[in-house]
């Protein structure tokens, strides 16, 4: 029974895994190593709309919409609380320190019905139907990719570049999305605003960068230490 309840985390595990990777394209660097299955879930529910949802694929033709190909379906893991209830309380039969503590069989029978409706499923994708907003980071050049939904749900993002992670804020101008540093430091000789090419936080004494408008170059030679 041990054995097979750890089966069936493992395979909670790798559902939500196979989601995940279908967002890697728009998931920031520090997003793509969560592993926990309801930590997956919730993040992606910042990306996309309906990640909690089922739903069918179909494709047509264009001029002929009334004929249609099935192609698959996406079921949908357990949503918020319940799935991270079923995930954990399933770990909790798998600890030492709880060795006396058994699963039955009519426990472990409830509990994979609850992912039943994924493992049957024979013609399973998953995939990303959204719309891909795409810009060059400012700071580090980083090409950075984010779902429409995402951007229009929070009003300030982080590179996906885990060495830069600048925070950008979107600006929409006639219906064209731009992305905007936080907090410019430095206004240079030639007028523009400099952004330090890595997070603050990773200065270092003796650190150069340039203008990214005339290439004038910039070290840093000291820290001024506020107290809080």
């Amino acid at each position: 029974m041990i054995y097979t309840t750890l089966e069936l985390r493992i395979s909670i595990e790798n559902i939500a895994e196979n989601i995940l990777k279908q967002y890697s394209n728009v998931l920031s660097d520090k997003d793509k190593k969560v592993w926990q299955p309801p930590q997956i879930m919730k993040l992606l529910s910042k990306y996309e709309e309906h990640i909690n949802s089922n739903y069918k694929l179909n494709i047509g033709f264009e001029n002929n919409p009334n004929e249609k190909f099935y192609i698959g379906e996406h079921k949908a893991l357990l949503k918020g609380r319940k799935l991270s209830e079923l995930y954990n309380s399933l770990g909790s039969y798998l600890h030492y320190q709880q060795k006396n503590k058994t699963i039955t069989l009519e426990k472990l029978q409830n509990k994979i019905s609850q992912i039943e409706h994924i493992l049957k499923n024979k013609n399973q994708i998953y995939s990303s139907f959204t719309n891909n907003i795409n810009f060059d980071c400012g700071v580090c050049g980083t090409r950075n990719i984010f779902t429409k939904y995402y951007i229009d749900n929070n009003q300030i993002i982080n590179c996906q570049n885990e060495y830069c992670n600048i925070l950008l804020k979107p600006i929409i101008e006639n219906n064209d999305y731009k992305f905007q540093p936080i907090e410019p430091n430095i206004k240079c000789e030639c007028g523009e605003y400099i952004y330090y090419k890595v997070a603050p936080e990773k200065l270092y004494m003796g650190y150069i960068f340039s203008c990214h408008s005339c290439d004038k170059k910039y070290k840093v030679n000291s820290f001024n230490l506020e107290k809080i």
